[in-house]
Protein backbone atom coordinates (compact mmCIF):
# COMPACT_ATOMS: atom_id res chain seq x y z
CA UNK A 1 0.00 0.00 0.00
CA UNK A 2 1.21 3.14 -0.31
CA UNK A 3 2.42 5.36 2.45
CA UNK A 4 3.94 1.91 4.00
CA UNK A 5 6.91 -0.23 3.68
CA UNK A 6 7.17 -4.13 5.09
CA UNK A 7 9.89 -5.95 6.45
CA UNK A 8 10.08 -9.28 7.14
CA UNK A 9 11.96 -12.17 9.38
CA UNK A 10 11.85 -15.54 8.94
CA UNK A 11 13.60 -18.63 11.31
CA UNK A 12 13.09 -21.77 12.54
CA UNK A 13 13.19 -21.89 16.53
CA UNK A 14 12.67 -25.08 18.95
CA UNK A 15 9.48 -25.38 20.38
CA UNK A 16 10.58 -24.50 24.40
CA UNK A 17 11.93 -21.62 22.38
CA UNK A 18 8.35 -19.80 21.67
CA UNK A 19 8.34 -18.49 25.24
CA UNK A 20 10.75 -16.70 25.40
CA UNK A 21 10.99 -15.47 22.12
CA UNK A 22 7.11 -13.54 23.27
CA UNK A 23 8.86 -12.10 26.27
CA UNK A 24 12.12 -10.72 24.72
CA UNK A 25 8.90 -9.24 21.97
CA UNK A 26 7.36 -7.70 25.20
CA UNK A 27 11.13 -6.11 26.03
CA UNK A 28 12.18 -5.42 22.29
CA UNK A 29 8.17 -3.65 21.68
CA UNK A 30 9.20 -0.74 24.77
CA UNK A 31 12.83 -0.80 23.58
CA UNK A 32 11.32 -0.10 19.92
CA UNK A 33 13.43 -2.56 17.98
CA UNK A 34 12.85 -5.91 17.24
CA UNK A 35 15.23 -8.52 17.50
CA UNK A 36 15.21 -11.98 16.31
CA UNK A 37 18.92 -13.70 15.17
CA UNK A 38 21.22 -11.44 14.22
CA UNK A 39 18.49 -9.73 12.32
CA UNK A 40 16.74 -6.06 13.75
CA UNK A 41 13.89 -4.23 12.98
CA UNK A 42 12.50 -0.78 13.89
CA UNK A 43 9.37 -0.27 15.49
CA UNK A 44 9.31 3.44 15.40
CA UNK A 45 6.02 4.49 14.63
CA UNK A 46 4.88 0.89 13.12
CA UNK A 47 1.44 0.30 11.83
CA UNK A 48 1.41 -3.64 12.60
CA UNK A 49 3.22 -6.48 13.54
CA UNK A 50 2.23 -9.82 12.38
CA UNK A 51 3.74 -13.31 14.05
CA UNK A 52 3.42 -16.37 12.46
CA UNK A 53 4.20 -19.53 13.87
CA UNK A 54 3.91 -22.59 11.56
CA UNK A 55 5.00 -26.91 12.64
CA UNK A 56 7.97 -27.58 10.06
CA UNK A 57 10.12 -30.97 10.88
CA UNK A 58 10.88 -31.09 15.00
CA UNK A 59 10.57 -27.43 15.13
CA UNK A 60 8.73 -24.30 14.76
CA UNK A 61 9.16 -21.64 11.63
CA UNK A 62 8.81 -18.08 12.92
CA UNK A 63 7.56 -15.56 10.48
CA UNK A 64 7.63 -11.69 11.71
CA UNK A 65 5.87 -9.05 9.71
CA UNK A 66 6.53 -5.12 10.40
CA UNK A 67 4.51 -2.65 8.15
CA UNK A 68 6.05 0.78 9.24
CA UNK A 69 5.28 4.12 7.14
CA UNK A 70 7.59 4.32 4.10
CA UNK A 71 10.37 6.53 4.09
CA UNK A 72 9.69 10.15 3.49
CA UNK A 73 6.41 9.33 4.86
CA UNK A 74 6.28 9.74 8.59
CA UNK A 75 3.58 8.82 11.33
CA UNK A 76 2.35 12.40 11.50
CA UNK A 77 1.82 12.62 7.74
CA UNK A 78 -1.57 13.37 6.79
CA UNK A 79 -2.76 10.79 4.08
CA UNK A 80 -3.14 12.40 0.27
CA UNK A 81 -7.00 12.77 0.71
CA UNK A 82 -6.82 14.55 4.44
CA UNK A 83 -3.93 16.90 2.69
CA UNK A 84 -6.19 18.07 -0.07
CA UNK A 85 -5.28 15.94 -2.51
CA UNK A 86 -7.58 13.13 -3.85
CA UNK A 87 -7.23 9.54 -2.42
CA UNK A 88 -5.29 7.30 -4.98
CA UNK A 89 -8.13 4.63 -3.94
CA UNK A 90 -11.05 6.48 -5.10
CA UNK A 91 -12.12 5.58 -8.37
CA UNK A 92 -11.48 8.50 -11.46
CA UNK A 93 -14.10 8.34 -14.19
CA UNK A 94 -13.70 5.17 -16.47
CA UNK A 95 -11.45 3.71 -13.58
CA UNK A 96 -12.11 1.04 -11.28
CA UNK A 97 -11.13 1.00 -7.42
CA UNK A 98 -7.71 -0.39 -7.27
CA UNK A 99 -9.02 -3.37 -5.29
CA UNK A 100 -11.58 -4.52 -7.88
CA UNK A 101 -8.87 -3.94 -11.01
CA UNK A 102 -6.30 -6.14 -8.62
CA UNK A 103 -9.53 -8.07 -7.95
CA UNK A 104 -10.32 -9.28 -11.44
CA UNK A 105 -6.49 -9.25 -12.15
CA UNK A 106 -5.96 -12.06 -10.11
CA UNK A 107 -8.53 -13.88 -11.54
CA UNK A 108 -6.87 -13.41 -15.01
CA UNK A 109 -3.76 -14.55 -13.87
CA UNK A 110 -4.74 -17.40 -12.21
CA UNK A 111 -6.38 -18.44 -15.45
CA UNK A 112 -3.35 -17.76 -17.13
CA UNK A 113 -1.18 -19.45 -15.19
CA UNK A 114 -3.48 -22.35 -15.24
CA UNK A 115 -3.33 -22.80 -18.94
CA UNK A 116 0.88 -22.04 -19.33
CA UNK A 117 0.98 -24.54 -16.97
CA UNK A 118 -0.78 -27.49 -19.25
CA UNK A 119 1.46 -26.40 -22.33
CA UNK A 120 -1.37 -24.27 -23.66
CA UNK A 121 -1.51 -20.89 -24.94
CA UNK A 122 -3.92 -18.46 -22.78
CA UNK A 123 -7.18 -17.02 -24.46
CA UNK A 124 -5.51 -14.57 -26.55
CA UNK A 125 -8.56 -12.19 -25.30
CA UNK A 126 -7.91 -12.94 -22.02
CA UNK A 127 -4.50 -12.11 -22.39
CA UNK A 128 -4.82 -8.66 -24.26
CA UNK A 129 -7.49 -8.08 -21.04
CA UNK A 130 -4.57 -8.98 -18.16
CA UNK A 131 -2.08 -6.66 -20.42
CA UNK A 132 -4.62 -3.76 -20.62
CA UNK A 133 -5.50 -4.24 -16.94
CA UNK A 134 -2.10 -4.41 -15.66
CA UNK A 135 -1.11 -1.52 -17.48
CA UNK A 136 -3.64 0.40 -15.79
CA UNK A 137 -3.05 -0.69 -12.69
CA UNK A 138 0.17 1.04 -13.52
CA UNK A 139 -0.77 4.38 -13.76
CA UNK A 140 -2.18 4.00 -9.92
CA UNK A 141 0.16 6.26 -7.69
CA UNK A 142 1.34 5.24 -4.54
CA UNK A 143 1.06 1.34 -4.92
CA UNK A 144 4.13 0.26 -6.03
CA UNK A 145 5.83 3.00 -8.11
CA UNK A 146 9.23 1.26 -8.03
CA UNK A 147 7.88 -1.58 -9.60
CA UNK A 148 6.19 -0.66 -12.51
CA UNK A 149 8.73 0.00 -15.13
CA UNK A 150 10.09 -3.53 -15.08
CA UNK A 151 6.32 -5.06 -14.87
CA UNK A 152 4.83 -3.43 -18.01
CA UNK A 153 7.91 -4.04 -19.44
CA UNK A 154 7.38 -7.60 -18.79
CA UNK A 155 3.67 -7.06 -19.53
CA UNK A 156 4.47 -5.72 -22.83
CA UNK A 157 6.76 -9.61 -22.89
CA UNK A 158 3.81 -11.60 -22.10
CA UNK A 159 1.34 -9.76 -24.86
CA UNK A 160 4.09 -10.01 -27.47
CA UNK A 161 4.61 -13.74 -26.78
CA UNK A 162 0.98 -14.83 -26.74
CA UNK A 163 0.43 -12.43 -30.20
CA UNK A 164 2.96 -14.95 -31.78
CA UNK A 165 2.33 -17.85 -30.08
CA UNK A 166 5.33 -18.35 -28.80
CA UNK A 167 4.51 -20.56 -25.52
CA UNK A 168 7.72 -20.26 -24.16
CA UNK A 169 8.56 -16.84 -24.07
CA UNK A 170 4.83 -16.42 -22.85
CA UNK A 171 5.56 -18.88 -20.15
CA UNK A 172 8.72 -17.03 -19.52
CA UNK A 173 7.07 -13.50 -19.26
CA UNK A 174 4.48 -15.04 -17.06
CA UNK A 175 7.16 -16.40 -14.71
CA UNK A 176 8.73 -12.85 -14.67
CA UNK A 177 5.46 -11.27 -13.92
CA UNK A 178 4.68 -13.82 -11.37
CA UNK A 179 7.87 -13.06 -9.21
CA UNK A 180 7.98 -9.40 -9.50
CA UNK A 181 4.41 -9.30 -8.31
CA UNK A 182 5.68 -11.03 -5.56
CA UNK A 183 8.04 -9.21 -4.60
CA UNK A 184 6.01 -5.89 -4.72
CA UNK A 185 3.26 -7.57 -2.61
CA UNK A 186 5.63 -8.60 0.09
CA UNK A 187 6.84 -5.17 0.56
CA UNK A 188 3.10 -3.41 0.19
CA UNK A 189 0.55 -5.69 0.63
Amino acid sequence: MGGSEKRKIETTIAPEEVAEFFRSLAQDLEGGALHVDDASISLEGFKSISIGLKKSGEGLKLKVKVKTPAAGAGAGTPPASQAGQPAAAAPEAGRPKYSTLKKWMKKEFKAIGEALALGQMPDPDLAESFVSDSLLMCTYPDKGDEYYPAYTAAAGKFGAAVKAGDLAAAQEAAAELGALKRDCHDRYK
